[in-house]
């Protein structure tokens, strides 16, 4: 199945100190010495890079000792992207800069993760009609 978007290879984006700093800090301090080029490796030998399996494991684990209740939720690592793009979007950041911002080529691609909230919805809505006739009784509960 082909899919309909694709990511920018490269994308280079400032990082906030705090995180700078604890990569740095991982890097010189707590990274298994290793040849790989990848940054996050296991903590034991062989020092492979991590697996997306891992990281999706630790985020779980991590939500539930932050006491959020994740059932029937997406909580993966991506859920903080689709969160990162629907508050972009609801804070009027235009889509072009969030499209780039998610390192997707095809202008669509940003669809599947920013979705409206109600009240800007609320914003493009139209006065409903009065239902009448075979509808009304419908919504009555006539034909029981």
């Amino acid at each position: 199945m082909q899919q309909d978007w694709e990511y920018v290879p490269e994308i280079e984006l400032s990082l906030i100190k705090a995180v700078k700093d604890a990569l740095l800090d991982y890097i010189s301090n707590g990274r298994p010495d290793s040849g790989e080029k990848k940054i996050f490796l296991r903590k034991s030998a062989p020092y492979s890079p991590i697996t997306t399996s891992v990281i999706r494991f630790e985020f779980s684990k991590y939500f539930k000792l932050a006491g959020i209740n994740t059932s029937g939720k997406k909580h993966g690592p991506h859920s903080f992207r689709s969160s990162l793009a629907t508050s972009m979007v609801n804070d009027n950041v235009p889509y072009e800069a969030v499209r780039k911002l998610l390192g997707h080529v095809d202008p669509d691609a940003i669809k599947h993760y920013a979705k409206l909230d109600v009240e800007k919805l609320r914003l493009c809505s139209i006065e409903t009609i009065k239902p009448s006739g075979l509808f009304k009784s419908f919504l009555e509960g006539a034909g029981k």
